[in-house]
């Protein structure tokens, strides 16, 4: 049996129903927390009978069934290790767990938490680092965030290749349609590490091209959001769009169906979901050559990943200009490598490590 703790994100409804469709739901035992669970999560939720809700409060009822059900299981997965202080602290006396536990890289919980010189940051840096070394495995199909982690951790674990991957973005219109009015998206939430102003600079010597620039920034810091909208505005006029409120996934996957062109400056591996799916979409993809992501999509046999510093050389027709060989290769690659098939398969096998370890 498997325990996945899992915080409450778009991602979650996806992966329990992924799982539970083409695995035996007595062998997993999902425990969400986060938010309250997140109401618009939870209706889904609800209707799977292995899908539990975590309350991090330290005499909780939930806590004492989540650690007697996670010390007899074959494995934990950690899908991120973004844990609430108290989660840190109740593991913290609870360590025996993680010797047969594993680690799902996110992001965030690789990069963002160094960044932070804070003192109380820096103290919890060190909790979670104690409780890091502990792990058995990491998860990622991208191995620069592997190495990386084992390099800043100074961890022993082992890698195993699994991945995330929204199935409904296949029941879309893959063919992309031409829009006279280039659709261009610039980074996927309100972080910092998106870098949204260098990309606008960048593209502001096309403002009198007949564009449209949309930025989601519903997510993420609210003070960082207002920023980049007051500068997008100044810069291209009613051009410039943002997308300062939630939009459910199907609304979303809609939208990112128009977008001819997206632009990903971040800074660190994030949005790689989304850009799989602008992929298998038709969407032109722009990114950064030095983060682990760069790298993933270089060897995953993607025909034509543009490199964000290109963008101030350009001219806007060698900046629109994408052609339809190239769609065609990265929509395949992407239905290999993302399909379902494939990424139940990459599952299994990691359940299989990890049961088989702890039989």
């Amino acid at each position: 049996m498997i325990v996945h703790l899992f915080p409450s994100q778009k991602i979650t409804v996806d992966f329990v129903t992924l799982i539970n469709k083409n695995f035996d739901n007595e062998e997993h035992i999902f425990y969400i927390y986060g938010n309250e669970s997140e109401e618009k999560n939870k209706e889904s939720l609800d209707s799977f009978s292995n899908v539990h809700y975590f309350d991090d409060r330290f005499f909780s009822k939930s806590w004492k069934e989540f650690y007697s059900i996670a010390k007899i299981s074959n494995g934990i997965i950690f899908h991120s290790f973004l844990l609430t202080k108290k989660m840190i602290m109740r593991f913290q006396l609870n360590r025996n767990l993680f010797s047969k536990a594993a680690w799902f890289i996110w992001g965030g919980d690789l990069y963002d938490i160094q960044r932070n010189k804070k003192l109380p940051t820096r103290i919890r840096l060190s909790l979670e680092k104690s409780l890091l070394k502990k792990f058995s495995y990491i998860i990622t199909n991208i191995h620069g965030d592997f190495n990386k982690a084992i390099k800043d951790f100074s961890l022993s674990a082992d890698h195993l290749c699994a991945r995330y991957m929204d199935q409904n973005i296949f029941k879309f219109d893959n063919v992309k349609k031409k829009n006279i009015k280039k659709k261009i998206l610039v980074g996927n939430s309100a972080t910092v590490s998106n870098n949204h102003i260098e990309i606008l600079e960048k593209l502001r010597k096309f403002r009198d091209e007949d564009i449209e620039i949309h930025v989601p920034l519903s997510y993420g810091d609210k003070a960082y959001a207002n920023q980049v909208k007051t500068i997008g505005e100044n810069f291209f006029g009613s051009k410039f769009i943002p997308l300062m409120d939630f939009m459910d996934k199907e609304n979303y996957n809609r939208f990112l169906e128009t977008i001819d062109i997206a632009i990903f400056n971040n800074d660190r591996q994030q949005a790689v979901g989304n850009i799989n799916g602008l992929l298998f979409l038709g969407a032109k993809i722009f990114l950064r050559n030095d983060t682990t992501m760069w790298d993933y999509f270089k060897i995953s046999s993607m025909e034509n990943i543009y490199e964000v510093g290109s963008i101030e050389t350009s001219s806007f027709e060698d900046f629109v200009y994408y052609s339809n060989e190239i769609r065609k290769v990265n929509r395949e690659v992407i239905e290999s490598k993302c399909g379902e098939d494939n990424v139940v398969s990459e599952w299994r096998e990691v359940f299989k490590v990890m049961n088989k370890q702890n039989i």
